[in-house]
């Protein structure tokens, strides 16, 4: 559950970082020489909880099982 709580407050900071470049963008759209921000995601720290397997003979192969812990800003230009 705690993990759960962690991924949820990442993704409200991160995306409250969008909603203020959105706004600071629109705030600013007369202004001469303003430059728009842009804001970029990334995942944060994934895990791998079970490896992939090869296919064999008429058996195909299984895919990797991974989790992350949300998302984060990963720059503002």
């Amino acid at each position: 559950m705690l993990r759960m709580m962690s991924q949820a407050k990442n993704a409200i900071e991160a995306y409250n970082t969008a909603l203020e470049a959105t706004s600071s963008n629109i705030a600013n759209m007369n202004v001469s020489g303003y430059k728009r921000l842009n804001v970029s995601f990334q995942s944060i720290f994934e895990s791998i909880l079970n490896r992939g397997t090869a296919a064999y003979g008429n058996m195909g192969g299984k895919n990797p099982m991974q989790t992350g812990q949300g998302s984060a800003v990963s720059s503002v230009s």
